[in-house]
């Protein structure tokens, strides 16, 4: 992300003082991570979120629980990674993972506002995890959905009133914070 970050910023005529993080799931820790810790020796002024993962046990639960993970962790450990889903997942980032929660230092982001946004029925991250890391934050909103494209949110629907909505909301976000 940081990478991107750095790519506008060479390529494009971009505020600094009015950077915004914007990611989904994974990207979400990502991205609660670079906002708490001012990676790049960025001070991001407003975070929106689609269903992060960061929570000490996101990544457990999505993985099938702790006897699950700790599995896949053993086999890292033995033969340098673990495939999943396609990525290869070795010893070093389950270690970064577990030793970094990023709820645990929302308060760096100070009063910063942050944007939300779960859904009920999705069960990759849940509608509880997206919660807890809204509540890691001390201005933060959360918009709830329901929809059965679980983690989708329907954002690859050609037409989706849902889509609709949820853009129009990160968009107004962005312009009132940044």
């Amino acid at each position: 992300m940081l990478r991107a970050v750095n790519y506008m910023i060479g390529h494009h005529s971009i505020d600094t003082d009015r950077l915004g993080l914007y990611a989904r799931s994974m990207g979400g820790r990502v991205a609660m991570t670079m906002a708490n810790e001012n990676s790049g020796g960025f001070d991001f002024k407003a975070v929106a979120l689609v269903a992060p993962a960061g929570t000490d046990d996101a990544m457990v639960y999505y993985m099938g629980g702790d006897e699950s993970w700790e599995e896949m962790k053993k086999t890292a450990r033995e033969d340098g990674f673990i495939e999943h889903q396609g990525q290869k997942l070795t010893p070093e980032w389950f270690k970064e993972f577990e030793d970094y929660n990023p709820c645990d230092f929302g308060y760096k982001f100070g009063d910063k506002p942050v944007l939300v946004i779960c859904n009920t029925l999705d069960y990759v991250v849940t509608d509880e995890t997206s919660r807890k890391c809204a509540a890691a934050y001390k201005n933060s909103r959360v918009i709830e959905v329901t929809t059965d494209n679980y983690h989708g949110y329907e954002m690859s629907y050609e037409n989706s009133e849902l889509k609709d909505y949820l853009m129009s909301e990160l968009i107004d976000f962005f312009k009132d914070n940044l």
